[in-house]
């Protein structure tokens, strides 16, 4: 019997229903070897319970732990590994103590982005050549994998979520990721967002999170104020960049779906920026 891949997004309780959806379970389920293992299986556990029967030896449970759930992420793998499943954990937490989770009873687990390496990891996994530590570093933006929409049930949910940038060139003492995602930004392709938010107000959504660890990483203010030429350089093109990624979405996408975002308050100081959001 085929190997399945169940993906858990683990939380300290199911209430049946979510606001955002959990991007990065859809993206992994993406990246995810459907000629090794089928379609993966979601688990959100704010929407459904992780039901530990129904994972068998042999079958493959990828968790996504960050700080808030490290707990209830820990109980999962104790008792997926009751359960003879091997265990994987990745996210931002294991990023940055990637030995925490194989003391919690992991087989392996993937540091930064898992999109590139993910088909890697599951094949070693069901060759019995699992690795301990896989390191999925900062993913292009091209090569971000594309999410898998068609496993998610959209009543479940409020909004649905876009990333457009990773990685933020501040460095934040109360923020993770210039750590974890680096300080240059890496640009999903502007075709692809646009036919992601196309294809989720198709399925009934009217409101959409921009993902990102900064949705203005280039503004005219943070531009002046960098002294290193070729970094200097590399954000002009940013902004320059994105200033076509919203005229494009502008014209593309209907004005149904609206957005929201998070991004530094130097937003009010470039007019520009502003007026093409």
């Amino acid at each position: 019997m085929m190997s399945k891949v169940i993906l858990v997004n683990p939380a300290n309780a199911t209430v049946g229903y979510s606001v955002i959806t959990p991007r990065w379970l859809f993206v992994i389920a993406g990246a995810t070897p459907t000629n090794l293992v089928g379609d993966p299986i979601i688990i959100d556990v704010p929407v459904t319970p992780f039901e530990a029967e129904a994972v068998v030896p042999g079958d493959i449970v990828g968790i996504g732990i960050h700080s808030g759930n490290c707990r209830s992420a820990y109980q999962i793998i104790r008792e997926a590994k009751q359960r003879g499943a091997i265990v994987i954990a990745g996210g931002i937490h294991p990023t940055l103590f990637p030995e925490e989770p194989l003391e919690m009873g992991a087989d392996a687990v993937v540091k930064g982005g898992a999109d590139l390496i993910w088909s890697k990891v599951v094949e070693d996994a069901l060759r019995g050549r699992l690795q301990r530590v896989y390191d999925g570093g900062r993913v292009p933006g091209e090569l971000m994998a594309k999410a898998r929409w068609d496993l998610l049930d959209p009543k479940k949910y409020l909004i649905a979520s876009i990333q457009t940038v990773a990685g933020c060139p501040e460095n934040c003492s109360f923020c993770s990721v210039w750590v974890t995602d680096g300080r240059t930004p890496r640009m999903h392709l502007n075709e692809q967002i646009i036919e992601e938010a196309n294809a989720l107000h198709a399925m009934g959504f009217r409101y959409v999170f921009f993902a990102d660890d900064n949705f203005t990483p280039a503004t005219l203010t943070r531009i002046a104020r960098e002294k290193n030429k070729q970094i200097k350089a590399l954000l002009e093109g940013v902004r320059e960049e994105r200033l076509r990624l919203f005229d494009a979405y502008n014209r593309s996408v209907p004005k149904s779906l609206y957005a929201f975002t998070q991004m530094t308050a130097e937003v009010i100081g470039d007019d520009e920026y502003l007026d093409a959001m």
